[in-house]
């Protein structure tokens, strides 16, 4: 018999002495996902191990399924990780914190030395959150002249950020007249040009090296035109043509600012100023961010106009009406009358009800039924801590005669 070729293979056969946890990194983000699985201790590749007979049975677990969770590779098949023991699996992360990975090893008779030996690994992994941006969440904004703002994520304060800007001219290391300027905490200052920069924000963690980075993108436009709208929706009196804010009520109105398309410009410092065509209706208290608290004093209709402080033509008019929320309003009643006293505001069960004269009209607080007393004049209160708080006058009279 003739022989063309041949060849010999040298095999090495070992027991297997220890196992280890492989994992690309033990510092991930929040939502990942990482393949890991099992290696020798002298960093056998699962080849080595992985298909003998009969089997190792590897058991995973973790020790804070909040923050790391192990599942089967095949879980999509409907296979599970404690009925597979396999050498490989899956570490999904879902919460920032700490959380250790252990694997169990079991041998049989023969495959590991010493013999029926039961091996022991485990690995620390953190989680981190990932860098997302809190403002801008949409990752865009739209500043007027002059405009400020600051860019929020959910790394302050907890990594170092950075910010670098991009565009023709830019503040902060451009030359002549950019179109922002941005500063270390992540405030922006737009200029009185036209036109668009990109903020790349760089968070980095040092003990680590990981780097994470979102980008803002600024346009800077011309304020054309603003909007003053209620974010109160309050009503006085239900299902009425016409809108009236409760009396006593606190309502919060926002101005929006506008560019020539329509598109309304990001929260921006810019001087509003604002008028009544009466001062006894309506208290007005400018809030923060652009808002306005207007107090209703008095039953009545006034006109509240808004502007902007260094171009007054610019402006926004709106009608605000004032009434009674509670019924009765205005009663006129005789002393030893009973009344019921409801606002529609609130449920029947809920709020407090009060009055300044408990000597004129006795007042359930809880109910609202109330007992006229003596003659003259009393205010009905009903509030509700931090919801409503209205009123409204009732009028106790004598009987004068008695008709038969």
């Amino acid at each position: 018999m003739t022989s063309y070729s041949q060849d010999e293979v040298f095999l090495t056969v070992l027991r297997l002495t220890g196992i280890k946890i492989s994992v690309a990194t033990t510092r991930i983000l929040a939502g990942s996902e990482l393949s890991i699985h099992a290696v020798g201790l002298s960093d056998e590749f699962p080849f080595a191990f992985a298909s003998s007979l009969p089997g190792l049975v590897f058991q995973w677990s973790s020790t804070n399924m909040d923050v790391v969770s192990l599942a089967s590779v095949y879980e999509k098949a409907g296979v599970s990780l404690q009925e597979e023991q396999d050498f490989a699996a899956r570490l999904r992360s879902h919460n920032p914190g700490q959380a250790t990975i252990k694997l169990v090893v079991s041998c049989p008779t023969g495959l590991c030395q010493p013999d029926k030996q039961v091996f022991h690994d485990e690995v620390k992994v953190e989680v981190i959150s990932p860098l997302t941006l809190l403002h801008p969440r949409s990752g865009r904004l739209l500043i007027p002249h002059q405009g400020h703002a600051k860019i929020l994520t959910s790394r302050d304060g907890f990594s170092k950020l950075s910010y670098k800007l991009f565009c023709d001219g830019a503040g902060g290391g451009g030359g002549g007249e950019g179109v922002v300027w941005v500063g270390e905490e992540g405030e922006i200052v737009a200029s009185s040009v036209n036109g668009h920069a990109v903020v790349i924000v760089t968070a980095s963690e040092e003990d680590t090296g990981l780097n994470q980075s979102a980008i803002v993108h600024v346009e800077v436009g011309t304020v054309v035109g603003l909007s003053l709208s209620p974010l109160s929706l309050a009503q006085a009196t239900p299902n009425s043509k016409h809108h009236a804010f409760p009396l006593g009520y606190s309502a919060e109105f926002r101005v929006t600012l506008l560019d020539g398309s329509g598109r309304a410009f990001d929260f921006a410092d810019i001087p509003v100023g604002y008028r009544l065509n009466r001062f006894d209706i309506v208290r007005v208290t400018p809030g923060t961010n652009g808002t306005y608290i207007v107090k209703a004093a008095a039953k009545g209709q006034v006109i509240l106009r808004v502007s902007l402080s260094l171009q007054p033509r610019i402006s926004d008019y709106i009608r605000v009406h004032v009434g009674y929320a509670i019924i009765p309003s205005l009663a006129v009643v005789h002393v030893g009358a009973k009344v019921c006293f409801t606002t529609h505001l609130t449920e029947e069960s809920s709020g407090e009800w009060s009055t300044g004269e408990g000597g004129v009209m006795h007042l359930s607080p809880g109910t609202g039924v109330g007992t006229a007393r003596s003659p003259g004049r009393a205010v009905i209160y009903h509030k509700i801590k931090g919801v409503s708080d209205t009123h409204t006058e009732i009028t106790v009279k004598r009987v004068a005669e008695v008709g038969y």
